[in-house]
């Protein structure tokens, strides 16, 4: 199964049917997205297949009775008793305001003024082609004794006018140097004045600058004339500014415009305008062009700029509007196979009656829409509409009727449904029954398509990196690419496909839909192949894990973090530090430097904040991974080797040191663990040697015995017998010493508690060592309280551990010396002591010789088993004492306490 599914010829066969039907399902989209541009295809009523009562015909009908009421509309505007005037005359002043062709007929001198009118036959020949000319205005102002002004006009670089003139007053200027003067004035002086009525200036008071006698006779009602103002003043500047103040700048004479020129130092001006103006063809119904009337000083520069603007607006828009009602007049009036489409139009109250139906019509128009097939028929007396199309109604009332209705207005349109006649509807019918049947190949082909392309995608993103007979993910030489580079490829690749697929659009439209189809497949079959290489690699890369390792940026992250990683703690900290005063430092300055721009003031603060919540959200998060680590650390130093630190849950260094402590509770549970094995182990062999031994050693203790009751009068064999008595029963102590000491160190003794006069003990234990230490000659000095001192402890194990303490004495303790026995009571303890010279050096530390087979004696030049010592501190443990050894120098010393009982419970025996 494994080599079916990943076998190369399967793998080829997928990619080859992925392919195919990419194409064929971008080949059905496309057919489903033109149909559903057509309105053939209409999801709301996919069972219909009539022509009539489809969408497709309500969209085409629709059009048509806009197309035709639009028609109405020129008729209203080109013809002249029903038929096409070529010599109307069009006001291109009422054209340029409000689309209408007929001008003011008003004789008033303002009105005549705004009459422009050229002939409807001229603007039609001259809209097919007409031509612009640059214009230069230059305009020169001088001061030199006096004011001297230039003025140059250039055609496309001829001149056409040159004037030189001297001005007396600020009037006579041009317009260009009036506009560069009042600007100048304001900017100086303040104020605000108004040139030929226009408001030139935007602060200050609006002064609109009126003739000299009206001024002076204002000025004079309000007293503001006196004697001194009939006599001529010497020029004063500052009077001249007063005056300018309170609007005189035009009633400046010569000498006093010079001088207020010169105090703003415009000693020479020089003003370029450059313009572009439609070339005159033809000229107006009156004889005299734009141009023309300019020049003569009939009208302004702005009222000649707004007229050739009034002029290219006409040429733009009348041929277009020319040419589209000759179009609808050969298709709906003059056409020579006849239309299927039939109207009857009346516009408010005009008497005009627009209509394509010849003859009389004997019935009701809707009688007549009816009985022909589909109509549309509103009356807007009666605010009645009737129609038989789908979808009529909305698109009259929301299209329609807000443009062409009116008070008292009819509209009636029909489409002889039988289509006799060829027209745009006849053809509209034959492409609808011929696209039509490719609804349902289509919606089919387009889901088998996507199903199998689909199937074939699952397939291949399985299989990616598969190979027969093979674990693991193979990778090919593509897929070593940068992720990066490869990300920016694929991102290329989109990019350009659909750059493509809008130009294949742009240039191929739904009438052009084979050669659409056919780039369109071209274009998805190599961009599908390009995608799906993306595709696969990426596939591959995330099933082996190396989408992210195999990146440019994880290159970076990882070497930064190697470099970051091997840093000490403190040199992390100095550089987290320096992150943090570099930012504050970059957000301060910021917002000192625009520290009057309060949406950065705001957006510094917030950016403040929001780093200042990082940083305790990153100091919280470290003290609780410290916290962690410490606590793991502290129930290891308690001795729970076993416990383990939740590594998952920290980070950086945390992380390390929770490793480092995991790994030391690993070594300590398993050094202690070896320890209490090899331990056991150790215990086991003594006390399996030890009972091995027991039952031989019983036999030779036995032997010897009855060999001394011989009575055997050879001394030399007696003395062989008392050799043989004193190692036998040597070894028995040391046999017994090893069970012992095996039982109390796995814990395997049973102690049976006891109130145990201790002074008694002690003074029965110097009786039985008396001998030994007179054969030594020690001197024991003792040391003991008169009363009773009682403790709690197990009689057997108490003898047994100062039974231990007095063998050590007799067996290590310098001859000729004292051994020094106390005992006292004291803070509610018992404290026992025996200390003594030792007869060879103490080269060793005072908690080695309560280990298992240690000896003071390091020659071993004495009886012993070095297990004394071991076996007392153990029975004082268990039986809840304490044992200690000091050293001081050759001194020795052996200290047991316990806890005393009081005596008053002491029961006599």
């Amino acid at each position: 199964m494994t080599k079916i599914r990943y076998s190369a010829g399967l793998k080829a066969i997928a990619v080859i049917a992925q392919q195919i039907f990419s194409v064929v399902l971008v080949i059905t989209i496309i057919i489903l997205t033109v149909l559903f541009q057509k309105d053939i295809l209409d999801f709301g009523d996919m069972k219909n297949k009539s022509f009539e009562s489809s969408s497709y015909f309500s969209v085409k009908f629709q059009t048509a009775a806009e197309e035709i009421l639009n028609f109405i509309d020129l008729r209203r505007k080109f013809e002249t008793n029903g038929s096409y005037d070529s010599g109307k005359e069009v006001n291109i002043w009422n054209y340029y305001n409000n689309r209408e062709i007929l001008g003011n007929t008003t004789k008033g001198k303002e009105n005549r003024k705004s009459i422009l009118r050229y002939t409807l036959e001229d603007l039609s020949e001259w809209s097919r082609g007409y031509s612009k000319s640059d214009y230069e205005f230059v305009s020169e102002l001088f001061l030199d004794g006096g004011i001297l002004q230039k003025q140059n006009i250039y055609k496309n670089g001829n001149s056409v006018f040159s004037e030189e003139k001297n001005i007396t007053n600020l009037g006579e200027m041009t317009m260009e140097l009036q506009n560069g003067i009042v600007a100048a004035v304001e900017h100086y002086y303040g104020g605000s004045y108004s040139v030929s009525g226009v408001n030139l200036g935007n602060s200050g008071e609006n002064i609109r600058i009126e003739n000299a006698g009206e001024q002076n006779q204002e000025r004079s009602q309000r007293g503001e004339i006196t004697e001194e103002d009939a006599d001529e003043e010497p020029l004063n500047l500052d009077r001249i500014i007063d005056s300018v103040i309170q609007g005189q700048l035009y009633e400046l004479k010569e000498e006093e415009l010079i001088l207020l020129l010169e105090s703003m130092d415009m000693y020479h001006i020089n003003n370029t305008v450059d313009y572009e103006f439609v070339d005159e063809d033809y000229l107006p119904v009156e004889g005299v062009g734009i141009w023309d009337t300019f020049m003569v000083g009939k009208c302004t520069m702005d009222q000649m700029r707004n007229a050739y603007a009034a002029l290219e607006f006409t040429l733009e828009n009348i041929g277009t509007e020319i040419n589209q009602y000759k179009r609808c007049l050969n298709l709906y009036n003059l056409m020579e196979n006849g239309t299927n489409v039939y109207y009857w139009v009346t516009r408010g109250n005009e008497d005009e009656i627009y209509t394509n139906i010849k003859g009389t019509v004997d019935m009701q128009l809707a009688e007549y829409g009816e009985t022909h097939g589909k109509y549309v028929f509103y009356q807007e007396r009666d605010i009645r509409l009737e129609t038989n199309v789908k979808g009529m109604e909305d698109a009259f009332y929301s299209r329609l009727e807000p443009r062409y209705g009116g008070k008292g207005s009819i509209f009636f349109i029909c489409v002889d449904t039988t289509l006799p006649n060829k027209d745009s509807f006849l053809q509209a019918r034959e492409e609808y029954n011929a696209m039509r049947p490719w609804v349902f190949f289509s919606v089919v082909g387009a889901a088998i398509s996507f199903s199998i392309c689909l199937i074939c995608l699952i397939y291949l993103s399985i299989a990616a990196g598969r190979r027969e007979g093979e674990e693991g993910v193979y990778l090919n030489l593509f897929d070593r690419i940068p992720t990066e580079i490869l990300y920016f490829l694929a991102v290329v690749e989109v990019i350009l496909c659909l750059l493509m697929s809008g130009q294949v659009f742009y240039r191929f439209g739904s009438d052009e839909l084979a050669g659409l189809l056919i780039v369109s497949g071209i274009l998805t079959f190599f961009s599908s192949a390009f995608l799906l290489v993306f595709y696969l690699s990426f596939v591959r890369r995330i099933r082996a894990g190396v989408l992210w390792s195999q990146s440019i940026l994880h290159w970076f992250v990882k070497g930064i973090a190697m470099l970051f990683t091997h840093r000490k703690s403190s040199t992390k900290m100095l550089i987290w530090y320096g992150l943090h005063l570099l930012i504050c430092i970059l957000l301060f300055s910021g917002m000192l430097a625009n520290a009057y721009n309060e949406e950065v003031v705001v957006a510094g603060t917030w950016g403040f904040l929001l780093l200042c919540s990082v940083e305790a959200i990153l100091l919280i998060r470290e003290g609780v991974q410290r916290n962690k680590v410490l606590e793991g650390i502290g129930k290891i130093a308690g001795g729970d080797l076993e416990y383990k630190i939740a590594v998952d849950e920290l980070n950086g260094d945390n992380k390390r040191l929770a490793k480092a402590v995991n790994t030391i509770g690993d070594g300590l549970f398993h050094a202690v663990d070896d320890s209490m094995r090899n331990e056991h182990l150790k215990t086991d062999l003594i006390t399996n040697v030890s009972h091995d031994i027991k039952t031989p050693l019983t036999s030779i203790i036995n032997y010897v015995d009855l060999l001394k009751r011989e009575k055997l009068q050879d001394e030399r064999i007696q003395g062989y017998i008392a050799v043989l008595d004193s190692k036998s029963q040597r070894l028995k102590q040391l046999t017994e010493d090893l069970v012992e000491a095996s039982k109390v160190s796995s814990g395997n003794i049973k102690l049976e508690m006891e109130r145990i006069n201790l002074v008694e003990l002690v003074n029965q234990t110097g009786g039985e060592f008396n001998e030994k230490f007179e054969a030594r000659n020690l001197t024991i000095i003792m040391k003991l309280p008169k009363e009773p001192v009682v403790i709690l402890a197990d009689g057997r194990r108490i003898w047994r551990v100062l039974e231990n303490l007095y063998n050590n004495v007799a067996k290590y303790a310098m001859e000729n010396t004292r051994v020094y026995v106390d005992l006292k009571a004291e803070g509610g303890k018992v404290y026992f002591s025996i200390k003594n010279i030792s007869e060879n050096p103490l080269n060793i530390q005072a908690d080695e010789l309560t280990e298992r087979f240690i000896r003071g004696d390091i020659s071993r030049s004495t009886e012993g088993s070095g297990l004394g010592l071991s076996i007392a501190k153990s029975l004082t443990t268990l039986m809840g004492g304490e044992f200690e050894i000091y050293l001081d120098g050759d001194l020795f010393k052996a200290m047991v306490s316990f806890q005393q009982e009081s005596e008053v419970r002491m029961i006599s025996g």
